[in-house]
Protein backbone atom coordinates (compact mmCIF):
# COMPACT_ATOMS: atom_id res chain seq x y z
CA UNK A 1 0.00 0.00 0.00
CA UNK A 2 2.54 2.47 0.95
CA UNK A 3 4.58 1.74 -2.61
CA UNK A 4 1.32 2.40 -4.28
CA UNK A 5 0.64 5.54 -2.46
CA UNK A 6 4.54 6.62 -3.28
CA UNK A 7 4.01 5.47 -6.60
CA UNK A 8 1.10 7.81 -6.74
CA UNK A 9 3.02 10.60 -5.38
CA UNK A 10 5.52 10.66 -7.92
CA UNK A 11 2.97 10.40 -10.90
CA UNK A 12 0.97 13.29 -9.64
CA UNK A 13 4.74 15.62 -8.83
CA UNK A 14 5.43 14.59 -12.91
CA UNK A 15 2.50 15.40 -14.05
CA UNK A 16 2.43 18.72 -12.32
CA UNK A 17 5.83 19.31 -13.45
CA UNK A 18 4.72 18.42 -16.94
CA UNK A 19 1.81 20.95 -16.53
CA UNK A 20 3.71 23.54 -15.85
CA UNK A 21 6.55 23.15 -18.29
CA UNK A 22 3.67 23.10 -20.62
CA UNK A 23 2.50 26.17 -19.93
CA UNK A 24 6.19 27.78 -19.47
CA UNK A 25 6.92 26.58 -23.31
CA UNK A 26 3.35 27.98 -24.21
CA UNK A 27 3.98 30.99 -22.97
CA UNK A 28 7.98 31.25 -24.54
CA UNK A 29 6.28 30.08 -27.88
CA UNK A 30 3.85 33.50 -27.40
CA UNK A 31 6.41 35.52 -26.57
CA UNK A 32 8.65 34.53 -29.33
CA UNK A 33 5.80 34.95 -31.53
CA UNK A 34 5.47 38.57 -30.15
CA UNK A 35 8.73 39.38 -30.61
CA UNK A 36 8.88 37.88 -34.51
CA UNK A 37 5.93 38.18 -36.35
CA UNK A 38 5.58 36.95 -39.43
CA UNK A 39 4.32 39.63 -41.37
CA UNK A 40 5.63 43.05 -41.66
CA UNK A 41 1.76 44.85 -40.17
CA UNK A 42 3.12 43.76 -36.96
CA UNK A 43 5.75 46.50 -37.04
CA UNK A 44 4.08 49.18 -38.69
CA UNK A 45 0.94 49.06 -36.08
CA UNK A 46 3.42 49.31 -33.07
CA UNK A 47 4.64 52.35 -35.02
CA UNK A 48 1.37 53.87 -35.57
CA UNK A 49 0.56 53.74 -32.15
CA UNK A 50 4.60 54.97 -30.70
CA UNK A 51 4.10 57.66 -32.89
CA UNK A 52 0.06 58.61 -32.05
CA UNK A 53 1.42 58.68 -28.05
CA UNK A 54 4.67 61.31 -28.59
CA UNK A 55 2.31 63.21 -30.89
CA UNK A 56 -0.45 63.49 -27.98
CA UNK A 57 2.04 64.00 -25.57
CA UNK A 58 3.49 67.23 -26.79
CA UNK A 59 0.25 68.48 -27.34
CA UNK A 60 -2.04 66.70 -24.38
CA UNK A 61 -5.08 68.90 -24.77
CA UNK A 62 -5.10 69.31 -28.00
CA UNK A 63 -6.87 66.64 -30.92
CA UNK A 64 -4.52 65.34 -33.33
CA UNK A 65 -4.09 63.45 -36.34
CA UNK A 66 -2.06 62.33 -38.51
CA UNK A 67 -0.87 59.48 -41.12
CA UNK A 68 1.18 56.40 -40.32
CA UNK A 69 0.53 55.33 -44.04
CA UNK A 70 3.09 58.65 -44.83
CA UNK A 71 5.17 58.87 -42.35
CA UNK A 72 6.77 55.59 -42.24
CA UNK A 73 6.63 55.31 -45.61
CA UNK A 74 8.74 58.40 -45.61
CA UNK A 75 10.98 57.01 -43.52
CA UNK A 76 11.55 53.59 -45.45
CA UNK A 77 12.11 55.68 -48.63
CA UNK A 78 15.32 57.30 -46.35
CA UNK A 79 16.11 53.42 -45.04
CA UNK A 80 16.88 52.81 -48.46
CA UNK A 81 19.29 55.15 -49.18
CA UNK A 82 20.50 55.11 -45.27
CA UNK A 83 24.37 53.56 -44.15
CA UNK A 84 25.92 52.81 -40.90
CA UNK A 85 24.56 54.29 -37.99
CA UNK A 86 21.17 56.35 -39.08
CA UNK A 87 20.57 52.48 -41.12
CA UNK A 88 20.44 50.56 -37.97
CA UNK A 89 18.35 53.32 -36.15
CA UNK A 90 15.91 53.31 -39.15
CA UNK A 91 15.36 49.22 -39.12
CA UNK A 92 15.02 49.39 -35.12
CA UNK A 93 12.01 52.02 -35.40
CA UNK A 94 10.77 50.92 -38.37
CA UNK A 95 10.76 47.01 -36.68
CA UNK A 96 12.28 45.78 -40.03
CA UNK A 97 14.04 43.33 -39.02
CA UNK A 98 11.34 41.52 -36.96
CA UNK A 99 10.16 40.02 -40.39
CA UNK A 100 13.02 40.67 -42.49
CA UNK A 101 16.40 38.90 -42.70
CA UNK A 102 17.88 41.58 -44.72
CA UNK A 103 18.22 44.95 -46.66
CA UNK A 104 17.32 42.78 -49.48
CA UNK A 105 14.03 41.04 -47.93
CA UNK A 106 12.94 44.32 -47.30
CA UNK A 107 13.76 45.54 -50.74
CA UNK A 108 11.78 43.01 -52.65
CA UNK A 109 8.81 43.54 -50.11
CA UNK A 110 8.74 47.35 -50.92
CA UNK A 111 8.53 46.13 -54.38
CA UNK A 112 5.53 43.84 -53.78
CA UNK A 113 3.39 46.21 -51.73
CA UNK A 114 4.37 49.16 -54.68
CA UNK A 115 3.31 46.95 -57.68
CA UNK A 116 0.20 46.15 -55.27
CA UNK A 117 -0.76 49.26 -54.82
CA UNK A 118 0.60 50.80 -58.24
CA UNK A 119 -3.10 51.93 -59.30
CA UNK A 120 -4.99 54.20 -56.57
CA UNK A 121 -7.91 52.54 -55.19
CA UNK A 122 -11.25 54.07 -56.44
CA UNK A 123 -14.80 52.88 -56.89
CA UNK A 124 -17.73 54.83 -56.60
CA UNK A 125 -18.03 55.66 -52.71
CA UNK A 126 -13.95 55.08 -51.93
CA UNK A 127 -10.85 56.90 -53.06
CA UNK A 128 -7.78 56.27 -52.22
CA UNK A 129 -3.86 56.92 -53.11
CA UNK A 130 -0.39 56.87 -51.66
CA UNK A 131 2.36 58.64 -53.88
CA UNK A 132 5.83 58.47 -53.34
CA UNK A 133 8.67 61.22 -54.74
CA UNK A 134 11.99 61.43 -54.40
CA UNK A 135 13.40 65.07 -55.55
CA UNK A 136 17.75 64.67 -55.88
CA UNK A 137 19.57 68.03 -56.26
CA UNK A 138 21.10 68.02 -59.98
CA UNK A 139 24.58 68.77 -58.75
CA UNK A 140 24.76 64.62 -56.85
CA UNK A 141 25.40 61.68 -58.44
CA UNK A 142 23.07 58.69 -57.66
CA UNK A 143 23.85 55.42 -57.04
CA UNK A 144 23.02 53.00 -59.48
CA UNK A 145 21.46 50.74 -56.38
CA UNK A 146 19.32 53.59 -55.69
CA UNK A 147 18.03 54.41 -59.25
CA UNK A 148 17.33 50.88 -59.94
CA UNK A 149 14.99 50.33 -56.73
CA UNK A 150 13.57 54.32 -56.88
CA UNK A 151 13.84 55.25 -60.26
CA UNK A 152 10.10 55.80 -61.30
CA UNK A 153 10.41 57.70 -58.49
CA UNK A 154 13.38 59.99 -58.74
CA UNK A 155 13.18 63.46 -60.28
CA UNK A 156 15.70 65.83 -60.88
CA UNK A 157 15.48 69.70 -59.50
CA UNK A 158 18.26 72.35 -59.29
CA UNK A 159 17.78 73.49 -55.40
CA UNK A 160 20.58 75.88 -55.58
CA UNK A 161 20.10 77.78 -58.45
CA UNK A 162 16.12 77.61 -58.47
CA UNK A 163 15.15 77.64 -54.82
CA UNK A 164 11.40 78.85 -55.08
CA UNK A 165 10.81 77.03 -58.43
CA UNK A 166 11.95 73.94 -56.61
CA UNK A 167 9.88 74.28 -53.52
CA UNK A 168 6.68 75.51 -55.45
CA UNK A 169 6.92 72.03 -57.79
CA UNK A 170 7.40 69.83 -54.64
CA UNK A 171 4.52 71.62 -53.07
CA UNK A 172 2.15 71.77 -56.53
CA UNK A 173 2.90 67.34 -56.45
CA UNK A 174 1.61 67.26 -52.92
CA UNK A 175 -1.66 69.62 -53.85
CA UNK A 176 -2.48 67.57 -56.72
CA UNK A 177 -1.95 64.26 -55.01
CA UNK A 178 -4.22 65.32 -52.24
CA UNK A 179 -6.84 67.40 -54.23
CA UNK A 180 -5.65 70.64 -52.35
CA UNK A 181 -6.20 69.56 -49.14
CA UNK A 182 -2.80 69.78 -47.97
CA UNK A 183 -0.80 73.24 -49.10
CA UNK A 184 2.56 74.29 -48.50
CA UNK A 185 4.14 71.02 -46.73
CA UNK A 186 7.71 72.89 -48.01
CA UNK A 187 9.12 76.57 -47.09
CA UNK A 188 11.20 78.38 -49.12
CA UNK A 189 14.15 79.15 -46.67
CA UNK A 190 17.93 79.62 -46.06
CA UNK A 191 18.42 75.52 -46.66
CA UNK A 192 16.50 75.45 -49.28
CA UNK A 193 19.63 75.92 -51.77
CA UNK A 194 21.42 73.39 -49.79
CA UNK A 195 19.07 70.46 -50.01
CA UNK A 196 20.50 67.45 -51.38
CA UNK A 197 17.53 64.98 -51.74
CA UNK A 198 13.63 65.70 -50.69
CA UNK A 199 11.75 62.75 -49.47
CA UNK A 200 7.91 63.09 -50.54
CA UNK A 201 4.85 60.66 -49.34
CA UNK A 202 1.48 62.02 -50.00
CA UNK A 203 -1.99 60.24 -49.07
CA UNK A 204 -5.54 61.35 -49.98
CA UNK A 205 -8.83 59.23 -48.78
CA UNK A 206 -12.35 60.04 -49.65
CA UNK A 207 -14.94 57.30 -48.50
CA UNK A 208 -19.09 57.51 -48.39
CA UNK A 209 -20.10 55.20 -44.99
CA UNK A 210 -21.94 52.15 -45.63
CA UNK A 211 -24.30 53.14 -43.17
CA UNK A 212 -25.04 56.85 -43.36
CA UNK A 213 -26.34 59.34 -40.72
CA UNK A 214 -29.27 61.44 -42.03
CA UNK A 215 -28.31 64.96 -41.53
CA UNK A 216 -31.98 65.50 -40.07
CA UNK A 217 -30.98 63.54 -37.03
CA UNK A 218 -27.63 65.62 -36.36
CA UNK A 219 -28.11 68.15 -33.59
CA UNK A 220 -26.34 70.09 -30.77
CA UNK A 221 -25.24 68.33 -27.91
CA UNK A 222 -22.64 68.46 -25.08
CA UNK A 223 -19.18 67.29 -25.59
CA UNK A 224 -17.09 66.96 -22.26
CA UNK A 225 -13.71 67.93 -22.48
CA UNK A 226 -10.76 66.59 -20.52
CA UNK A 227 -13.42 64.67 -18.65
CA UNK A 228 -15.62 67.50 -16.71
CA UNK A 229 -15.51 70.64 -18.95
CA UNK A 230 -18.15 70.89 -21.32
CA UNK A 231 -18.67 72.54 -24.84
CA UNK A 232 -20.98 71.70 -27.47
CA UNK A 233 -20.86 69.96 -30.91
CA UNK A 234 -23.14 68.67 -34.03
CA UNK A 235 -23.76 65.14 -32.58
CA UNK A 236 -24.59 62.83 -35.41
CA UNK A 237 -27.05 60.21 -34.60
CA UNK A 238 -27.45 56.62 -36.38
CA UNK A 239 -29.28 53.75 -34.89
CA UNK A 240 -28.17 50.49 -36.87
CA UNK A 241 -26.16 47.29 -37.01
CA UNK A 242 -22.51 47.35 -36.50
CA UNK A 243 -19.46 45.74 -35.40
CA UNK A 244 -19.06 46.85 -31.61
CA UNK A 245 -17.24 45.18 -28.54
CA UNK A 246 -15.53 46.03 -25.43
CA UNK A 247 -12.16 45.66 -23.67
CA UNK A 248 -12.05 44.61 -20.93
CA UNK A 249 -8.85 45.21 -19.10
CA UNK A 250 -8.25 48.86 -21.40
CA UNK A 251 -12.06 49.74 -20.15
CA UNK A 252 -12.33 50.69 -23.53
CA UNK A 253 -15.81 50.27 -26.04
CA UNK A 254 -14.79 49.67 -29.76
CA UNK A 255 -16.84 50.08 -32.86
CA UNK A 256 -16.64 49.27 -36.64
CA UNK A 257 -17.98 52.10 -38.88
CA UNK A 258 -16.96 50.42 -42.66
CA UNK A 259 -17.10 52.64 -46.24
CA UNK A 260 -18.24 51.20 -48.63
CA UNK A 261 -16.22 48.97 -50.62
CA UNK A 262 -15.42 46.68 -47.82
CA UNK A 263 -11.17 47.61 -48.03
CA UNK A 264 -11.48 50.48 -45.66
CA UNK A 265 -13.38 50.95 -42.05
CA UNK A 266 -12.82 53.58 -39.45
CA UNK A 267 -12.62 51.82 -35.48
CA UNK A 268 -13.07 54.02 -33.05
CA UNK A 269 -12.02 53.52 -29.30
CA UNK A 270 -13.78 54.90 -26.96
CA UNK A 271 -12.29 55.23 -23.34
CA UNK A 272 -13.73 55.94 -19.81
CA UNK A 273 -14.84 59.80 -19.50
CA UNK A 274 -11.65 60.35 -17.39
CA UNK A 275 -9.02 63.13 -17.71
CA UNK A 276 -6.31 60.51 -17.75
CA UNK A 277 -8.16 57.79 -20.27
CA UNK A 278 -6.54 58.46 -23.18
CA UNK A 279 -2.92 58.89 -22.11
CA UNK A 280 -3.50 55.10 -20.08
CA UNK A 281 -5.38 53.58 -23.56
CA UNK A 282 -2.34 54.46 -25.60
CA UNK A 283 -0.32 53.09 -22.67
CA UNK A 284 -1.75 49.89 -23.11
CA UNK A 285 -2.97 49.46 -26.48
CA UNK A 286 -0.44 46.86 -28.68
CA UNK A 287 -0.31 45.50 -32.33
CA UNK A 288 -1.87 42.15 -30.23
CA UNK A 289 -4.53 43.99 -29.13
CA UNK A 290 -5.44 46.09 -32.79
CA UNK A 291 -4.96 43.21 -35.21
CA UNK A 292 -7.09 41.51 -32.53
CA UNK A 293 -9.48 43.81 -33.12
CA UNK A 294 -9.06 44.76 -36.92
CA UNK A 295 -9.29 40.54 -37.60
CA UNK A 296 -12.57 39.84 -35.36
CA UNK A 297 -10.12 37.41 -32.66
CA UNK A 298 -11.60 40.14 -29.81
CA UNK A 299 -15.06 39.96 -28.56
CA UNK A 300 -17.30 41.63 -30.68
CA UNK A 301 -20.20 41.11 -32.29
CA UNK A 302 -22.95 42.27 -34.63
CA UNK A 303 -25.62 44.14 -33.08
CA UNK A 304 -27.98 46.86 -32.96
CA UNK A 305 -25.93 49.96 -32.15
CA UNK A 306 -26.98 54.03 -31.10
CA UNK A 307 -24.44 55.85 -32.53
CA UNK A 308 -23.70 59.55 -31.30
CA UNK A 309 -20.48 60.56 -33.17
CA UNK A 310 -19.23 64.09 -33.75
CA UNK A 311 -19.42 65.47 -36.72
CA UNK A 312 -15.39 67.46 -37.06
CA UNK A 313 -12.78 68.55 -39.32
CA UNK A 314 -9.43 70.16 -38.25
CA UNK A 315 -5.70 70.25 -39.93
CA UNK A 316 -2.45 69.77 -37.62
CA UNK A 317 1.05 70.67 -38.55
CA UNK A 318 3.67 68.98 -37.46
CA UNK A 319 7.49 68.86 -36.98
CA UNK A 320 8.60 65.28 -36.78
CA UNK A 321 12.67 65.22 -35.50
CA UNK A 322 12.17 65.44 -32.43
CA UNK A 323 9.27 62.62 -32.25
CA UNK A 324 11.70 60.29 -34.39
CA UNK A 325 14.66 61.21 -32.00
CA UNK A 326 12.25 60.14 -28.90
CA UNK A 327 11.92 57.13 -31.25
CA UNK A 328 15.73 56.47 -31.51
CA UNK A 329 17.12 58.04 -34.38
CA UNK A 330 19.45 60.25 -33.36
CA UNK A 331 21.72 60.83 -36.58
CA UNK A 332 19.03 63.00 -37.88
CA UNK A 333 19.63 65.61 -35.35
CA UNK A 334 22.42 65.52 -34.35
CA UNK A 335 23.93 66.03 -37.48
CA UNK A 336 25.33 62.60 -38.41
CA UNK A 337 22.54 60.95 -40.65
CA UNK A 338 24.24 58.64 -43.54
CA UNK A 339 23.01 58.72 -46.91
CA UNK A 340 25.79 56.72 -48.54
CA UNK A 341 22.75 53.96 -49.83
CA UNK A 342 21.98 57.49 -51.94
CA UNK A 343 25.11 59.24 -52.94
CA UNK A 344 27.93 58.46 -55.08
CA UNK A 345 30.03 60.93 -53.16
CA UNK A 346 32.82 61.25 -50.12
CA UNK A 347 30.32 63.53 -48.67
CA UNK A 348 27.33 61.01 -48.09
CA UNK A 349 27.63 61.44 -44.32
CA UNK A 350 27.36 64.46 -41.93
CA UNK A 351 23.74 65.38 -42.96
CA UNK A 352 21.07 67.06 -40.92
CA UNK A 353 17.30 65.83 -41.18
CA UNK A 354 14.41 67.85 -41.19
CA UNK A 355 10.68 66.44 -41.03
CA UNK A 356 7.34 68.40 -41.50
CA UNK A 357 3.70 66.40 -41.43
CA UNK A 358 0.48 67.68 -42.41
CA UNK A 359 -2.60 66.27 -42.19
CA UNK A 360 -6.04 66.90 -43.00
CA UNK A 361 -9.33 65.40 -42.22
CA UNK A 362 -13.50 66.42 -42.38
CA UNK A 363 -16.19 63.46 -40.91
CA UNK A 364 -19.50 63.97 -41.60
CA UNK A 365 -22.53 62.38 -42.34
CA UNK A 366 -21.86 61.05 -45.52
CA UNK A 367 -18.55 60.07 -45.04
CA UNK A 368 -14.60 61.03 -44.82
CA UNK A 369 -12.09 62.64 -46.68
CA UNK A 370 -8.42 62.96 -44.91
CA UNK A 371 -5.07 63.89 -46.58
CA UNK A 372 -1.60 64.02 -45.41
CA UNK A 373 1.83 64.35 -46.75
CA UNK A 374 5.02 63.80 -45.01
CA UNK A 375 8.50 65.92 -46.48
CA UNK A 376 12.20 64.91 -45.32
CA UNK A 377 14.55 67.28 -46.57
CA UNK A 378 18.59 66.31 -45.92
CA UNK A 379 21.16 68.56 -46.68
CA UNK A 380 25.18 68.91 -45.44
CA UNK A 381 26.54 69.77 -42.31
CA UNK A 382 -14.88 33.69 -27.35
CA UNK A 383 -18.53 34.03 -28.58
CA UNK A 384 -20.43 37.06 -27.28
CA UNK A 385 -24.25 37.12 -26.89
CA UNK A 386 -26.15 39.54 -28.64
CA UNK A 387 -28.24 42.05 -26.50
CA UNK A 388 -31.45 42.40 -27.53
CA UNK A 389 -31.77 46.04 -27.14
CA UNK A 390 -30.02 48.43 -28.95
CA UNK A 391 -26.31 49.29 -27.25
CA UNK A 392 -25.39 53.26 -26.66
CA UNK A 393 -22.59 54.27 -28.37
CA UNK A 394 -22.28 57.83 -27.14
CA UNK A 395 -18.90 59.85 -28.03
CA UNK A 396 -19.64 62.80 -25.86
CA UNK A 397 -16.06 62.71 -24.84
CA UNK A 398 -12.38 61.90 -25.98
CA UNK A 399 -11.49 59.11 -28.25
CA UNK A 400 -8.65 57.67 -30.40
CA UNK A 401 -9.80 57.04 -33.87
CA UNK A 402 -7.81 55.40 -37.34
CA UNK A 403 -8.51 54.73 -40.56
CA UNK A 404 -8.15 51.03 -41.35
CA UNK A 405 -6.86 49.75 -44.72
CA UNK A 406 -7.92 45.85 -43.89
CA UNK A 407 -7.03 44.40 -47.53
CA UNK A 408 -3.16 44.93 -46.53
CA UNK A 409 -3.46 45.11 -42.64
CA UNK A 410 -2.62 48.92 -42.31
CA UNK A 411 -3.31 52.24 -40.25
CA UNK A 412 -3.55 55.04 -43.09
CA UNK A 413 -4.83 58.16 -40.36
CA UNK A 414 -4.60 57.94 -36.84
CA UNK A 415 -6.18 60.51 -34.51
CA UNK A 416 -7.62 61.82 -31.03
CA UNK A 417 -10.30 64.03 -30.70
CA UNK A 418 -11.00 66.01 -27.85
CA UNK A 419 -13.84 68.43 -28.67
CA UNK A 420 -13.89 71.67 -31.15
CA UNK A 421 -11.09 73.96 -30.74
Amino acid sequence: MEIYKTKSSLICIIISVLAVVSILSALWLRSLAEERPAKPYYPKLEFAISMLNLLQKNKPNENVFYSPKSVYQALLLTYFGAGGKTEKELENVLGLMKWAKNKTDIENAYKLEKDAQAKPYQNASVEFISVDKLYFSDRVNIKDSAKNLLNENIERLNFFTEPAQSVDHINQFVENITKNNIKDILQLDADTMNIQVAIINAVYFKGDWVSEFKKSNTYRAKFYKHGVEETYVDMMHRLGHFKYGFIEHLDTAVLRMPYKGENFSMYIFLPDNSRTAIDELLEELTPTILDDVFNGTVETWETRVSVSFPKFSFEQTSKLEQAVQRMGIQSFSDKTANFSGFFESTLSEGYEVKMFHKAKIEVDESGSTAAAATAMISYPCSMAYRPLTPVEFNCDHPFLFVIHDEQFDEILFAGIYRGPN
